[in-house]
């Protein structure tokens, strides 16, 4: 698929636990993602994301976030509020250093922050 941006009506899923946006031409995650309240994993791999919404913070069931190959120069300060989250991929982005917020993530496992800027 090669969606280019969220579908419009994504506030109706709510009950889903994971996201899988892996080869699209995605520029953000909208503010919309704060809705996915019972979102467990979230993939969004090999898109174009420059941004992310600081909703993402609402998401505090989120125990996997795999953001590898994107352009990514930050994280918003509301990944800190994932505290449930145990696996973080940010490989192949343009982040040119760990990002503060990472620091209270206290049950990540994995981080792999390979190939960046």
């Amino acid at each position: 698929m090669n969606l280019r941006s969220f579908p419009e009506d994504s506030e109706r899923l709510a009950s889903v636990t994971s996201l899988d946006l892996k080869g699209n031409h995605l520029r953000g995650i909208p503010g919309v993602i704060g809705n996915f309240s019972g979102l467990k994993e979230l993939k969004v791999e090999n898109n174009e994301l420059i941004s992310i919404s600081p909703m993402i913070g609402n998401i505090v069931s989120l125990l996997v976030v795999m953001l590898d190959n994107n352009l990514l120069s930050e994280l918003p300060a509301t990944f800190g509020s994932l505290t449930l989250l145990q696996r973080l991929s940010l490989m192949d982005n343009q982040l040119s250093e760990l990002p503060s917020c990472v620091k209270s993530l206290t049950r990540l496992r994995r981080l792999n922050v390979e190939n960046n800027s």
